[in-house]
C-alpha cells in the first residue's frame, strides 16, 4: 500500500513540474500561451523538458541531484502559476502556512 502512495506522489510531482515548465516556456516564447489550460501547458512543458534534457547531457550527468533540481524548479513555477491564476496573495498564504 505504501508503494502505491509513493508512486502517486512521484507521478503528481512530475505532472506539476511539467505543467510548471510549460508555463515558464510559454511566458518566454509567447505570452498568450499562458492563458492555455493545463493540458496544453503540459504538452509544452514536456517539449521544454526534452530540450533541457538534450542540452544538459553535454554538461552534467542526469542523476538524482539533477532531477531533484529540475523538478523543484518546475513545481515552484507551477505553484507561482496557480497562485497567480487564483489571485491569492502570496504573503498572506505564507503567513497562514507559517501559523499552522
Amino acid at each position: 500500500m505504501l508503494e502505491h502512495i509513493v508512486f502517486v506522489f512521484y507521478i503528481s510531482i512530475i505532472f506539476l513540474s511539467t505543467i510548471g515548465y510549460g508555463y515558464l516556456f510559454s511566458k518566454i516564447i509567447y505570452n498568450d500561451f499562458a492563458s492555455l489550460n493545463f493540458g496544453y501547458l503540459g504538452i509544452i512543458g514536456f517539449f521544454f523538458l526534452c530540450l533541457i534534457s538534450q542540452f544538459s547531457t553535454f554538461f552534467s550527468p542526469h542523476n538524482y541531484l539533477h532531477n531533484l533540481i529540475i523538478h523543484s524548479i518546475g513545481v515552484f513555477t507551477f505553484i507561482l502559476l496557480f497562485l497567480s491564476r487564483t489571485k491569492i496573495n502570496l504573503k498572506s498564504s505564507l503567513k497562514k502556512i507559517a501559523k499552522i
